[in-house]
């Protein structure tokens, strides 16, 4: 099953794709890794986008700062992953108004990057949060059934 964690925003949209572990009959670290892609679409200006692998943790962090963004409003956080594929990085004022920072990263033998700073808000913020504790925690009950 694939996840779909978006955080719409005004002028762009950011979409993860998590398509499930990348060794589904791994053990220990290896079961961890999670296939991925992240598209990033600013109309007016184009797209891009980037497969990559981070692990449940990453995905389980993911969604432990935006919760913890929404209960501590005003406030910010940063994500990135290992791999340095993608950074998110967010800001939450008083009014509910959400500042998204966001970069995607293809490490190919000619390494390029995709930039973009959008306003989003609150809400969209609280959907794509518990889009990511649920892709979370289904992919942990995976994972426990194994």
């Amino acid at each position: 099953m694939t996840y779909e964690l978006v955080l719409q925003g005004e002028g762009a949209r950011l979409a993860l794709s998590v398509a499930g572990r990348e060794n589904p009959t791994g053990v220990g670290s290896d079961a961890e890794w999670i296939a991925c892609d992240a598209h990033l679409e600013v109309p007016g200006f184009g797209s891009g986008a980037t497969a990559f692998s981070m692990t449940v943790s990453d995905l389980r962090r993911l969604a432990r700062l935006c919760d913890g963004l929404l209960a501590q409003a005003p406030g910010r956080c940063s994500f990135e992953i290992e791999e340095e594929n993608l950074a998110i990085e967010l800001e939450l004022d008083m009014r509910g108004a959400l500042k998204v920072r966001c970069t995607l990263r293809q490490m190919a033998t000619a390494p390029t990057q995709m930039g973009v700073e959008y306003v989003s808000d609150r809400g969209s913020l609280d959907q794509f949060a518990r889009a990511v504790s649920n892709a979370a925690g289904a992919l942990d009950d995976d994972s426990s059934r194994r």
